[in-house]
């Protein structure tokens, strides 16, 4: 027979079940009235047999499954139960939380807090939130027939990487310090760099880490120029990238020091330093700092007055660019000057310069700037009736008395 709407169960129907709700869902109570109708006995049974479907959740999760956290940071967990209607409940608050490894990781109202870095699990408990069951039962029953939701969700705490110091160091280094800092190293963490090309740069944790620091020595000699990638593992655990630049480095602000004369032996001496853009000597490993004297005539000055005796030239002069001075010292040339006096100059030009290996054009020089072509000249005269030698550079002269 229809209904008012003229809907009618097909012939072939014979049993079923209908599931009233509200438009609010579970949550709403509602008023259901039932008309009589014709009942058609074909499927029945006889017997004291009871058959009920009791609402309720088919399954529950904790939304974040798995979870990852960086050590001494939280998130909130979300424990929801599904019901077999197709509505969802929050039941973070009234499920009770535990920690599968509190030392590692703790849970509270399903806010979960890491602490040190390994593997656990934190689990959510309702024991008052029904299930769906459906069946046929020799007695009567009453909703809900089982109660108590469950779910875990399993999660990393990780080492976190929040600063490197230096954030450059120059290619060539054999053992350069790197200072991590962050959260969850724990006791015995390791270390590892990873060059601009992919590959592995050797490196040593010092002793002494902590939870939140490591000192780290690295070798350079090898590794490829740009950025370097830093991650520290530790129970297991890897931590996020951090980079720092692997640069070649040039010496610059170089200059002159000091000056001094030693009237005895007539040398005039000068000290000049330099200093590295990063802050670290160490860090022009690949680099010499030179002096180049060039003399005319092949180094042979004129004789007489000057002894009868050629400077080496060019004279070259170079030390390693991890140093932070320079000496150089202006001689009188080796032997005796040669009688008859006159008065008589002898000009070479000096050069201070640098080379580094990393550098794109190898070890080639590159003169200091204001220090290329520095004239330093050579003098016998006799300003007073004395003859004497003198030599000057820079602005400085040193004199010394000869034979008469």
């Amino acid at each position: 027979i229809p209904d008012q709407q003229g809907r009618t169960i097909p012939l072939g129907i014979h049993e079923g079940s209908a599931v009233l709700t509200g438009s609010q869902g579970e949550s709403e109570h509602i008023l259901v009235a039932v008309e009589s109708g014709t009942y058609n006995v074909q499927k029945a049974t006889c017997g004291s047999t009871y058959c009920k479907t009791c609402m309720g959740a088919t399954e529950s999760f904790i939304d974040s499954d798995p979870w990852g956290l960086p050590v001494a940071s939280s998130v909130q967990e979300t424990f929801t139960a599904q019901y077999n209607t197709g509505s969802q409940f929050n039941l973070t608050s009234a499920a009770s939380w535990t920690s599968g490894n509190t030392s590692i990781a703790t849970v509270s109202a399903g806010k979960v807090a890491a602490r040190a870095a390994g593997t656990t699990f934190v689990a959510a408990n309702d024991p008052n939130t029904p299930d769906y069951t459906s069946g046929c039962y020799a007695y009567s029953i009453e909703c809900p027939l089982e109660t108590g939701e469950e779910g875990q969700a399993a999660g990393d705490a990780t080492p976190e990487i929040t600063g490197l110091s230096p954030g450059t160091v120059g290619v060539g280094r054999t053992a350069a310090t790197l200072n991590i800092s962050g959260t969850g190293f724990g006791a015995s963490p390791s270390v590892s760099v990873v060059d601009a090309d992919g590959n592995d740069v050797p490196v040593t944790v010092q002793s002494g880490a902590t939870n939140t620091s490591i000192a780290a020595t690295i070798n350079t000699t090898n590794a490829a120029l740009g950025a370097a990638d830093v991650t520290v593992t530790s129970n297991g655990q890897e931590s996020n990238a951090s980079s720092f630049s692997i640069v070649c480095v040039a010496p610059t602000s170089f200059k002159q020091t000091s000056q001094n004369c030693a009237s005895s032996t007539g040398v005039l001496s000068f000290t000049y330093s330099w200093a590295s853009p990063t802050g670290s000597m160490g860090d022009l490993a690949t680099c010499t700092v030179s002096e180049v004297v060039t003399y005319p005539d092949n180094g042979q000055p004129p004789s007489p007055p000057f002894p009868n005796s050629a400077f080496i030239n060019p004279t070259i002069l170079s030390g390693p660019a991890t140093s932070t001075v320079m000496s150089d010292g202006q001689y009188p040339p080796s032997g005796s000057f040669v009688k008859p006096y006159s008065q008589t100059t002898y000009t070479a030009t000096q050069t201070y310069q640098y080379a580094c290996g990393c550098s794109n054009n190898g070890m080639a020089p590159t003169p200091f700037p204001g220090f290329s072509g520095i004239p330093i000249q050579r003098q016998v005269a006799n300003p007073s009736g004395t003859w004497i030698y003198q030599i000057t550079k820079s602005g400085s002269s040193c004199s010394l008395s000869l034979p008469q």
